[in-house]
């Protein structure tokens, strides 16, 4: 669908984003393609980082966010585009971006990756003295900025749920982020050779930040049969990662080993010659609806079912329950869900099945791509052409 013409300025997407031009964020750039080819004038305003860098409170993040906030509202202001697009980072700059939206009259459209300040309204409520006090704040200016805020984009139905909960505005549209896929040169797996039926092979890829938790897979542990064994290989934890891993560890049922960064060639090697069957997602049940991981691209591309410890509503839930791509584990550990992994394991039939609806999964999360996203954006815009936030 091409979008009609909005007159003077009407064709301009401002989009805004922490970082910049990246190849670790393939989102951005291709949207901004897209657009582009579709006949929009697109400008892109980011951060003085280039690339995204860990540690939120470290003084280059914070100098990068200071930033942000001081030069977005200029760009607005100068541009007065059609709509701003404006990605949820640095923390809480769709916030402002709304405010400025409505002093403006621009329309201004999140797409809501991290749901700040829910996430910290969440942290904060579960502490001493004034802190629930600050999370109702947090939400009351986050009601406030959602009803002058033209439209929502999340990227689970878990966090769109908690925006329609706190607007009341039907444009909220959900639109999961999308894979990269598996270079076209890189060989295919060279078996799906199980491991022995009661060993647990697991592995887990990247980031552990504060939203990430294993207590569900150390109830699954500490139910599972006695003589049951789990491997969990980490690859590239961070350090909060490798402290929380190190201490599962010290189950006598689990074993972990940790490995530097590699590349997907290597880790299809890593998966056939340790016979790993599972992808490990977890996520902290309190931050449902505020986080949604995405580290079930990567295992689904290497054709790794997955084992998601969390919460429902997220696009990992999606692809093991309505898909059959997994096992859900929560806390408290369901015996179904022990009988389901007994099954997988011991079954050799019930693994050609998991991996059959893998495949399936696949397909499905592969048919999400920038092309849909600004399909989505230009309905959106296209609904009111002429009303502002």
């Amino acid at each position: 669908m091409r979008r009609a013409k909005l007159g003077k300025n009407k064709d301009r997407v401002l989009l805004l984003h922490e970082f910049g031009p990246t190849s670790r964020d393939w989102h951005q750039g291709q949207v901004v393609e897209e657009l582009r080819g579709r006949g929009w004038v697109v400008e892109w305003a980011h951060g003085r980082l280039a690339d995204y860098q860990a540690g939120g409170t470290g003084l280059r993040r914070l100098g990068n966010l200071l930033y942000c906030y001081g030069t977005f509202p200029w760009r607005m202001v100068r541009l007065r585009p059609a709509a701003v697009l404006v990605r949820t980072a640095p923390p809480g700059i769709q916030l402002w971006m709304s405010f400025w939206g409505w002093v403006l009259r621009v329309r201004v459209v999140w797409w809501l990756m991290d749901y700040h300040p829910e996430m910290e309204a969440r942290m904060l409520e579960g502490r001493q003295g004034g802190a629930k006090g600050a999370a109702g704040l947090l939400r009351w200016i986050d009601r406030w900025c959602l009803k002058r805020t033209y439209a929502v984009i999340a990227i689970d139905e878990a966090m769109a749920e908690v925006v329609r909960s706190r607007s009341g505005k039907p444009r909220v549209r959900v639109y999961p982020t999308w894979s990269p896929g598996i270079p076209a040169d890189l060989p295919a797996r060279a078996s799906h050779a199980r491991s022995r039926a009661k060993e647990v092979r697991v592995l887990h890829l990247g980031n552990f930040g504060f939203a990430h938790d294993l207590r569900g897979i150390v109830a699954l542990v500490e139910r599972a049969p006695a003589d049951w064994r789990f491997r969990f290989w980490v690859v590239n934890p961070s350090e909060r990662g490798r402290l929380a891993f190190a201490k599962l560890g010290e189950h006598p049922q689990v074993s972990v080993q940790f490995s530097p960064k590699l590349s997907q060639e290597d880790l299809l090697a890593l998966i056939d010659r340790e016979r790993i069957g599972w992808g490990l997602v977890p996520l902290d049940p309190r931050f449902g609806g505020t986080v949604s991981p995405s580290k079930f691209h990567t295992y689904l591309d290497l054709s790794l079912p997955l084992l998601y410890a969390g919460p429902p509503g997220t696009n990992a839930w999606k692809y093991c329950e309505e898909y059959g791509a997994g096992v859900t584990i929560t806390v408290p550990v369901t015996k179904s869900a022990i009988s389901l992994l007994c099954h997988l394991q011991e079954n050799e039939e019930a693994g050609k099945h998991m991996r059959e609806s893998v495949a399936r999964a696949q397909e499905a999360m592969h048919c999400y791509g920038p092309v849909g996203l600004c399909v989505m954006l230009e309905e959106l815009l296209n609904s009111h052409p002429t009303s502002s936030t």
